[in-house]
């Protein structure tokens, strides 16, 4: 059997996302980026800057893109809703 894997991403991050008006779009449109997940979580967490968050993304994509992560739970790129940020 296959291991499926989920990934949950924290509140942080998500509120981070929605802040600076992070879109799957915009992610998917300059590609993904290889790195490791856990560190790029933890650096846009520290940094909490644009350019941290949006590799956090790009470093997400990739491992999507590849199928090492099967669905994501709460994130941009769920296929059955595209996440928009209203006031």
């Amino acid at each position: 059997m296959d291991n499926v894997r989920y990934v949950l991403h924290g509140d942080d991050l998500l509120e981070l996302t929605a802040i600076y008006g992070i879109t799957s779009d915009e992610i998917t449109d300059i590609g993904g980026l290889d790195g490791d997940l856990t560190v790029a979580a933890a650096c846009a967490l520290v940094e909490r800057d644009r350019g941290a968050v949006v590799e956090y993304w790009r470093v997400y994509w990739r491992e999507f893109e590849r199928g090492t992560i099967n669905y994501d739970i709460d994130g941009l790129f769920r296929w059955d809703f595209d996440i928009t940020y209203e006031d």
